[in-house]
């Protein structure tokens, strides 16, 4: 009887002992699965955060490119504003000289 209960206790030790050694197994697998899934993580949130640099520094390069456009509009506008002005001022002083005469 003595020997009967040695004989499973020892079994159940052993069994104890797998089933342990399997947990631990299962946990590393468990923290190599988080691991990875991390990482993809990681991963899928630099390349959103680079497209949407990406998709800023574009906006803001059209947006300067945009702004360049214009100011290079409203200068043609002031030159032919000016030039205009420089022509009537020409002509009134070219019809005043030959009216005073």
């Amino acid at each position: 009887m003595k020997r009967k209960r040695i004989e499973n206790a020892e079994a159940i030790r052993s069994a104890v002992e797998q089933e342990h050694k399997r947990a631990l197994a299962r946990k590393v697998i468990i923290e190599r699965r988080k691991e990875e899934a991390e990482r993809l993580l990681a991963e899928q949130e630099k390349e959103e955060e680079e497209k949407r640099k990406a998709a800023f520094n574009s906006a803001r390069f059209q947006g300067e490119n945009k702004e360049l456009e214009e100011a290079e509009e409203e200068k043609v506008v002031e030159e032919a504003i000016s030039n205009d002005q420089w022509y009537q001022s020409e002509l009134f002083e070219s019809l005043k000289k030959r009216w005073t005469k």
